[in-house]
């Protein structure tokens, strides 16, 4: 059961890694924080989120 969960959280691990990779290219290339939720269909919130990691 823990190998199931384990791998779950690594999946969705990857997904956000992903995500904010995506955003940072996005955000580098001059992108609003609107077009870029737009464009990877994520929530304005989590692309607020995530920019200001950076």
């Amino acid at each position: 059961m823990k190998v199931k969960t384990s791998i779950k959280v690594v999946e969705k691990n990857k997904k956000r890694l992903a995500q904010f990779e995506s955003l940072k290219k996005f955000k580098d290339d001059g992108l609003t924080q609107k077009e870029v939720s737009e464009s990877l269909g994520i929530s304005i919130r989590t692309v607020k989120r995530y920019w200001n990691k950076q």
